[in-house]
């Protein structure tokens, strides 16, 4: 699967379809590709991003990813 198709196999917003957020974490990180070394990242990056990406709090998402 290409970076490109990831996206589209992402749930709606707010739907788990049985995957739990570190999975969506993780899916949603791949979708958002490669960045530069002195580049910034992108608010797809950040975890304010991420959490309104995936629909959940900031805190799980925090969790989630001290756990990953």
């Amino acid at each position: 699967m290409s970076p490109a198709e990831i996206p589209s196999a992402l749930p709606p917003p707010g739907s788990d379809e049985g995957l739990g957020l570190a999975r969506r974490v993780i899916l949603h990180l791949s979708g958002r590709g490669r960045f530069g070394h002195d580049e910034v990242a992108r608010l797809g990056f950040t975890q304010q991003g991420m959490a309104a990406a995936l629909s959940t709090r900031q805190g799980s998402l925090v969790r989630v990813l001290q756990r990953l």
